[in-house]
């Protein structure tokens, strides 16, 4: 993979894992991008509480974060993608015996 598709590769993840809190800021009346902005000037230390409308710190709210499950959503798709290609290359080997 070239640097040019990490780097792309990476903003495609990363605008997946903005797109809830741009949706849940948004869909409370806030402005989606202003809302990404702090958490990322945060170091990701704040979350957008949907019921306040207020940014909070993360740890102190104990709420379910939507870019922690598709992080985790991520990682468990590319576990099960890692699988399926171990098990298609034992079968390819077996075949070609």
């Amino acid at each position: 993979m070239t640097k040019a598709a990490a780097g792309r590769a990476a903003e495609l993840v990363r605008a997946a894992l903005e797109e809830p809190v741009w949706r849940l800021a948004t869909h409370r009346g806030a402005t989606g991008r202003h809302v990404i902005r702090q958490i990322r000037d945060s170091d990701y230390e704040l979350c957008f509480d949907a019921r306040s409308g207020r940014l909070e710190n993360r740890d102190e709210l104990r709420l379910l974060d939507a870019a922690d499950t598709v992080k985790a959503a991520l990682r468990h798709a590319a576990s099960v993608a890692a699988a399926i290609s171990r098990v298609e290359v034992a079968v390819l080997h077996r075949e070609q015996r």
